[in-house]
């Protein structure tokens, strides 16, 4: 049984009488913005499949945040334990994460990958994670991010592998690693997480916040290519993909790309 958070007295009562966990707060707080999120990422996402640059370019983007997360992390390992007790899952989700998004960027890019980063569209992203007010509340970016390779990754790689041939797609890979497993293992230890009654609200903030920042940094990105060879190749490879299985799906996949081509 997960454990649960030893201020359970803090947080509000389940449906069944019981106590809400850690991360059933973090999904409650940012479910609405977590949808939008998803929709806007995706289609952003996608569009960027129409080109292999412009795909690299939006791989860069999220390389530059899980890097500093982890840089911020480890800088606060030592002296927090609360972190110190998720370093088991730093290495497999966080480090090693941020190098194979470098070798999949160097494989692409060259030697010289690190040119073609955008540091300017993750400006605002990166001076928000330096003003987080104590390194704990820095754990809903890692759990957030996380969790959104190991759940989408599988599903993205093959989309990315459908729409080009010889990319590196590592960061999406978990060799050696059963994801689900990961997945429920991870959620526990965030549950058992020691956190105190005047840092929650802080918590579940920057939860939201994590959202907030992703949906202002993807629709800042730019994809500079002809809108209609976009939409017509971009929309070909949902329809020839199993992920988007349903007819509804696929004409929903293709408005939300769409409504990002036109903005």
């Amino acid at each position: 049984m997960e454990s649960l958070c030893p201020y359970y007295w803090v947080f509000p009562k389940t449906v069944h009488g019981g106590q809400k966990k850690l991360t059933d707060m973090m999904f409650m707080k940012t479910k609405d913005i977590h949808d939008e999120s998803d929709k806007l990422v995706m289609s952003k996402f996608t569009l960027s499949l129409s080109n292999k640059d412009t795909y690299f370019r939006a791989i860069g983007m999220f390389y530059l945040v899980y890097k500093d997360v982890l840089r911020i992390l480890e800088l606060n390992m030592d002296t927090d334990q609360r972190l110190a007790s998720l370093k088991p899952f730093i290495g497999p989700l966080l480090t090693s994460r941020v190098q194979r998004f470098e070798f999949d960027l160097e494989h692409h890019f060259g030697p010289l990958w690190r040119n073609h980063l955008d540091h300017n569209i993750v400006e605002e992203y990166l001076l928000h994670l330096s003003k987080v007010k104590t390194p704990i509340l820095l754990v809903p970016y890692f759990y957030h991010l996380s969790l959104a390779l190991l759940a989408g990754g599988q599903t993205i790689r093959k989309l990315v592998n459908r729409a080009f041939f010889d990319v590196s797609t590592l960061v999406f890979e978990y060799p050696g690693i059963k994801r689900f497993e990961m997945k429920a293992k991870f959620k526990e230890r965030v549950n058992a997480l020691l956190i105190e009654p005047n840092e929650i609200g802080f918590f579940l903030q920057e939860s939201k916040h994590v959202f907030e920042l992703n949906n202002s940094m993807v629709s800042r990105f730019q994809v500079n290519s002809s809108i209609a060879a976009d939409f017509v190749q971009v929309c070909v490879i949902i329809l020839a993909s199993p992920e988007f299985h349903s007819l509804a799906a696929i004409f929903f996949g293709m408005y939300q790309i769409w409504c990002v081509v036109i903005e």
